[in-house]
């Protein structure tokens, strides 16, 4: 027994309804269909996907094409809005149609496709330029029927849109009754319990609304971490307190561990001192990318109520902690929303190497990401995994990186002669082309003979059909040879292999965008390299680990764009075509006497200079010259010539891998002092 499906139609119902056109065969192969399935949020049943599947290919049997007949495709994107444009599975439709991996598209409805009418619209012109079909069922819109499926597309998709808003609005009025009840909003809160309007009764569920009240047990605890940050104790300090307690978050929290932000959260909100705020963000499209993002809501939007029974701390203790959140800030005052200087700047771009720095730790490859308060670059999973803990200061490592390319952009006489070379390799004998450009223009000037001396024959019998024929024949001959003719003079001009001085033009112009080593730059920078990456590496003799960045600039993107164009055309990926890459390592660190003056200042005794003569050649103190000249000796006792050394794994020990907040002031088990207790 089939299960039953939420669109239940029986094939009867399909019949004889709009479907005006058959479905066309394809000779020599089966026909190819894809159905695209959609449902909005993980809370909706996810089973949706399977039965919007079965209904489609019901449709298909109601038109009698059988299962046997066709190649089938099934696409999906589960728990997304379709009012996103970037999606899986969309994104794999819109690569299907650029192929033309199928003759019929088939979704429920348009809005399965995208909830945005505009976009939804594209899609399907897209498929039908494709020579595509698309049938949206419960629609009834047939790009097949010519005349109107536009008209019904564009009301279908217009209507999906608009009743996004209407459910909106009814959402928003629902809250704002909620709100006026005395209702819970948002999720559970700690140190609060939550239960329903109506308990559960046998053979019946629970039902809401719901009502938060004070957990009284966990109201010390409350009280005590604001005592604790009123006091001037770390967020840090205080969130290991309430970890180490197992004291619980909120209920969608991702993970078990307090960290200071969540510290700090709590300290804010003022639930704590019976006050509850509802709306002070607000969800904002982004008309783009169909997402939404959180903006702070004008204040006349903003909902606010009285809740006397929730209170847990004081007034008095309530602002002193926050005046203790306050002066920890190093900036008071700050530019904020569309005044900040980053607005509208998406966060993977906001910095000089975003994106494109990552972690050389075997493995890993995450995202270095940018301190503010350190002002410098970590492993995104430094605290998640990564065992690479080591950091660069942004000052000794965006400015070195750009100069590193800069100098390798300035000394590349060599390289250009030998990519010069490759290219003209790989654009092909343009003797061939010039021998057709010749025929062409002799056919090309024969034509234009034949057709002055044909128009002088119908001037003298105008009523001569045959004569007529043949001028329309060499009318259309002489058309083909001319766009054949131009066709190789533009292929020419793309095919061209570049001049020196183009490529010297490419550089100057690089040069130009690299100078400000800022986020302005990362373009620039990103167009010569695939990724920058950050190895660790341990300096001989001791614990302590550095970063070097480690990249490859890749000598085909100084080519001109139109070269570029011509060389994938002709022979597919760059990458593949042999095109040199110059490797380049950058310290981004500085590095001590020894390491920095050792070999050098040991070659220099090794001539019998001494000590004080060591140190004025190299800029050093003699205390210092000594050191170079001990640690010189090390390393050639040791056989190497360079102080650091590649990390492939974790070290047994690292200077300065503690976690945060763990300094020898105190130890990482040991609680924050009670307040209360210290007098």
């Amino acid at each position: 027994m089939k299960r039953p499906i939420s669109n239940s139609v029986k094939f009867s119902s399909f019949r004889n309804l709009w479907v005006r056109h058959k479905l066309t065969r394809v000779k020599g192969r089966k026909f190819r269909v894809l159905i695209y399935a959609r449902y909005s949020t993980d809370e909706q049943n996810p089973r949706s996907i399977e039965d919007q599947v079965l209904y489609c290919r019901q449709f298909l049997e109601s038109l009698g094409v059988k299962t046997g007949d066709y190649e089938l495709t099934v696409l999906s994107d589960e728990g997304i809005s379709g009012e996103k444009i970037r999606r899986p599975g969309i994104d794999e439709v819109w690569d299907g149609i650029r192929q033309r991996s199928w003759d019929l598209i088939l979704p429920e409805d348009a809005a399965r496709l995208y909830r945005d009418a505009a976009v939804c619209i594209d899609l399907v012109r897209a498929a039908v330029d494709k020579k595509m079909r698309v049938i949206c069922i419960n629609d009834e819109v047939d790009t097949a029927d010519e005349e109107n499926w536009e008209e019904r597309l564009y009301e279908a998709a217009r209507h999906h849109q608009k009743s996004n808003k209407y459910t909106s609005r009814r959402i928003k009025r629902s809250q704002e009754g909620l709100f006026a009840l005395g209702a819970a909003m948002h999720q559970l809160k700690p140190g609060y319990l939550r239960r329903p309007q109506n308990p559960a009764k046998p053979g019946e569920p629970q039902e809401g609304p719901y009502f938060d009240f004070v957990d009284e047990s966990k109201r010390d605890i409350i009280v005590q971490a604001y005592e604790y940050i009123a006091a001037g104790e770390s967020p840090l300090l205080v969130a290991k307190w309430l970890t180490a307690i197992g004291f619980d978050k909120a209920a969608n929290a991702q993970r078990p561990d307090w960290t200071d932000r969540n510290v700090v959260e709590l300290i804010r909100r003022p639930d704590y001192r019976g006050i509850q705020r509802f709306r002070d963000t607000i969800s904002v499209k982004n008309y783009r990318t169909g997402g939404y993002r959180g903006e702070k809501s004008p204040e006349d939007r903003k909902m606010m109520r009285k809740m006397p029974h929730l209170r847990i701390v004081p007034d008095w203790l309530w602002y002193a902690a926050n005046k203790a959140i306050d002066d920890r800030r190093p900036a008071q005052e700050s530019a904020s929303g569309v005044d900040h200087v980053l607005f509208g700047v998406p966060r993977n771009a906001r910095g000089a190497l975003s994106v494109l720095f990552r972690c050389g730790a075997r493995e890993c490859g995450a995202v270095m990401h940018k301190s503010a308060r350190q002002n410098g670059y970590r492993c995104g999973r430094a605290t998640d995994g990564c065992w690479n803990k080591a950091s660069c200061l942004a000052a000794l490592t965006d400015k070195p990186i750009y100069a590193a390319v800069v100098r390798s952009l300035r000394s590349l006489d060599p390289e250009i002669d030998r990519l010069l070379a490759l290219v003209a390799t790989l654009i092909g004998d343009a003797a061939s082309r010039d021998t057709r450009k010749a025929e062409l223009r002799e056919l090309i000037a024969e034509l234009q003979a034949k057709i002055v001396a044909l128009n002088d024959a119908l001037e003298k019998a105008p009523d001569l059909e045959s004569t007529r024929q043949r001028l329309g024949e060499r009318e259309l001959d002489l058309a083909e040879a001319t766009g054949e003719l131009e066709g190789l003079l533009q292929d020419d001009l793309n095919k061209r292999p570049p001049t020196r001085r183009e490529i010297e033009s490419r550089i100057a112009e690089l040069l130009k965008l690299l100078a400000t080593a800022d986020r302005h730059s990362r373009e620039a920078l990103s167009s010569l390299v695939d990724a920058i990456d950050a190895i660790p590496h341990r300096q001989f003799g001791g614990d302590k680990v550095v970063l070097r960045a480690r990249f490859e600039i890749r000598l085909a993107a100084l080519l001109p764009a139109r070269t570029r164009a011509a060389l994938v055309g002709l022979h597919g990926k760059l990458d593949d075509l042999g095109f040199e890459r110059i490797a380049v390592m950058v310290d981004l660190f500085e590095p001590s006497t020894g390491p920095k003056y050792g070999l050098e200042a040991l070659a220099l005794y090794d001539q019998k200079i001494g000590l004080t003569e060591i140190g004025v050649r190299l800029g050093i103190s003699k205390r210092q010259a000594n050191i170079a000249v001990q640690y010189g000796r090390l390393l050639r006792e040791a056989g190497l010539t360079d102080p650091f050394i590649e990390l492939t794994a974790p070290p047994p020990q690292a200077s300065r891998w503690r976690a945060p907040g763990t300094g020898k002031r105190r130890s990482k088990k040991e609680p924050p002092q009670d307040p209360r207790q210290a007098g």
